[in-house]
């Protein structure tokens, strides 16, 4: 089985940045203010951390799936058919012992 972090494609993280200034960001220099903040700039570590933590989760949440679906086709459906077919075997053999008896 291979790391979860092996199966995460860093460009998939990376998003371009629009290195326009947002409305509050042009009312301050409008303003006089000197605002040289960007998102990009402080933003993409975190950004980048929380998709990782986005895609772990994810493949954490298919794995799961997996393991359940396995779980129910290995285990509980056979138990689920074994009782059945005891059931069904027993109401049959009663009918025909109650018919040729």
């Amino acid at each position: 089985m291979s790391n979860i972090t092996d199966q995460i494609n860093l460009a998939d993280l990376i998003q371009p940045t629009n290195l326009e200034p947002s409305a509050f960001e042009q009312s301050l220099q409008d303003e006089g203010y000197e605002y040289d903040y960007t998102s990009s700039e402080y933003d993409t570590d975190d950004e980048i951390e929380h998709s990782i933590n986005l895609k772990n989760a994810q493949l954490q949440w298919e794995q799961s799936v997996q393991q359940i679906k396995t779980l129910v086709g290995l285990v509980i459906l056979p138990l689920i058919g074994k009782v059945l077919g005891r059931r069904v075997a027993g109401f049959l053999w009663r009918k025909a012992f109650d018919y040729f008896y």
